[in-house]
């Protein structure tokens, strides 16, 4: 008994030393690096035009309403940024938090569906799962919604022993809803699913399981209400039109339909023997004879893969919802080939205290934590230049003064600039004929593009450029 105890005892112990650990990983350095144009930069700009105007229901970006996405995450970005003032540290501050309260969430649901061995083991897969671990550092929504979706599960779970719980379901699944929009009926969709295969039809028709879902429109349906009833055009457009339908089913570049699996064959490493081992076990089992437990991360997985593989714009971070399930699958694995109690306490030991030794790293010396994973390196390697032509922007142009793009995507660099410089561009020229005499003509004084299309505008004779900025990739300049 006492020795049972004391085992109990040092599992809690790990558990407090894993959560501190992640904290401390998790919000060093947060503040260091700029933040990419597509989405941090694009979130945050629209949360400081909120802070600026005073609205906290309708979303804007540079002055227009804009209504692409759902509000929560905006809200959050705003909240913080009253806080600690308008900075890369408090546009990602609430992603930190909401990704240690999901890394919590997770050892929880371990804990509760298998043991306690099986939370510890997740909650550190899912802290060292690179892509969740560096989007946790992001100004972006998905953290934020993965730690919705994972405690509607929690609550689904337990409502099918205690039906009560089917409300406060319900309740995550309005907050998932209201942070990513229709993605946010993702609970939902596993639900139903969960229910269908392990043959309880009747849940369905329970009254607490129908009113959990009256409680999710109750929660999210009054700002899509809002924003249809008061800007119906914007909101249609924007939203319905653009982010559900021409965003997700047109859109031209579409990827080959098994890009997500390939993609986690990548970068789900070193957990993926692990997580690929319990799953191809979970699927075996369950078709013999069901097992709840393992059921449920099945749908999970299945569902949202299956379902972001039916878009046709993907990103890795599009399926953060699926890494809880997998790192829950990885701590199965690890469960049963630690098979004994001692080897258990010293693989934890061990992996804590390599967390401990990373820890120290970032914190003595000069090697730090990168603050986001850098997965487009077309939005994101003209990061640095934009902010440097942004900050004399800043301080040598007046407000309303906008410039002009040569040649470049107007949301490669948009973003970033008007966020870090309080202006904006006008548009974006190919010809450069047109874009000299759209300069002299003098509605837009100011041009920018790269070095390389600079040279190409010199071969021009009417073009007589002044230098303004030049950084090492951008080049911003007026004409006389």
């Amino acid at each position: 008994m006492l020795v049972k105890s004391l085992q109990s005892h040092n599992k809690t112990i790990y558990a407090a030393a894993l959560m501190v650990l992640s904290a401390c990983l998790v919000f060093s350095d947060l503040g260091s690096g700029l933040m990419p144009p597509i989405d941090d930069c694009y979130f945050a700009q629209k949360a400081k035009e909120m802070i600026r105007t005073g609205d906290w229901l309708t979303l804007r970006y540079a002055g227009d309403i804009s209504l692409d996405h759902a509000p929560f995450y905006i809200w959050l970005i705003a909240v913080a940024f009253k806080l600690f003032g308008i900075n890369e540290f408090a546009a990602r501050f609430f992603s930190a938090c909401f990704g240690m309260a999901t890394i919590i969430a997770v050892y929880y649901l371990g804990k509760m569906l298998f043991d306690e061995w099986v939370g510890l083991f997740s909650s550190l897969v899912l802290l060292t799962t690179g892509t969740f671990f560096m989007y946790t550092r992001r100004a972006m929504f998905d953290v934020t919604f993965t730690f919705w979706v994972v405690l509607a599960l929690i609550f689904f779970i337990k409502g099918l022993k205690q039906r009560e719980y089917f409300l406060l379901f319900g309740a995550s699944t309005g907050m998932a809803i209201l942070t990513k929009s229709v993605i946010g009926f993702s609970p939902l969709l596993i639900a139903f699913a969960y229910l269908v295969l392990s043959r309880e039809y009747k849940i369905m028709l329970d009254p607490f399981f129908i009113c959990g879902h009256l409680v999710a429109a109750f929660i999210s349906a009054p700002w899509f209400a809002c924003q249809y009833i008061n800007h119906r055009v914007d909101f249609v457009e924007g939203h319905i039109k653009w982010l559900l339908f021409k965003s997700a089913v047109e859109h031209e570049n579409a990827i080959a339909p098994a890009w997500y699996v390939k993609q986690l064959l990548v970068v789900y490493w070193p957990w993926l023997p692990f997580a690929l081992y319990a799953f191809i076990m979970a699927i075996v089992s369950n078709a013999r004879r069901i097992d709840s437990r393992t059921l449920i991360l099945l749908c999970w997985t299945i569902a949202i893969v299956g379902m972001m593989s039916c878009m046709k714009v993907r990103k890795i971070h599009y399926i953060m919802i699926a890494f809880p399930p997998l790192a829950l699958f990885s701590a199965v694995a690890l469960n049963g080939i630690l098979a004994r109690e001692r080897i258990r306490h010293c693989a934890a030991v061990g992996i804590l205290a390599l967390l401990g030794c990373v820890l120290l790293v970032v914190m003595t010396t000069p090697v730090k934590l990168p603050p986001q994973l850098r997965e487009d390196n077309y939005f994101e390697n003209l990061v640095d230049d934009t902010h440097a032509v942004a900050l004399f922007a800043r301080d040598h142009f007046s407000q309303d003064e906008k410039i002009l793009l040569y040649r470049e995507w107007l949301w490669r660099i948009r973003s970033t600039y008007l966020f870090y410089s309080d202006r904006d561009i006008s548009g974006s020229i190919v010809d450069a004929q047109l874009f000299v005499r759209t300069l002299k003509e003098g509605a837009v004084k100011y041009g920018l593009t790269t070095r390389e299309n600079f040279r190409d505008l010199l071969q021009l004779e009417q073009f007589r450029p002044e230098i303004l900025k030049a950084t090492e990739s951008l080049i911003l300049f007026t004409t006389t």
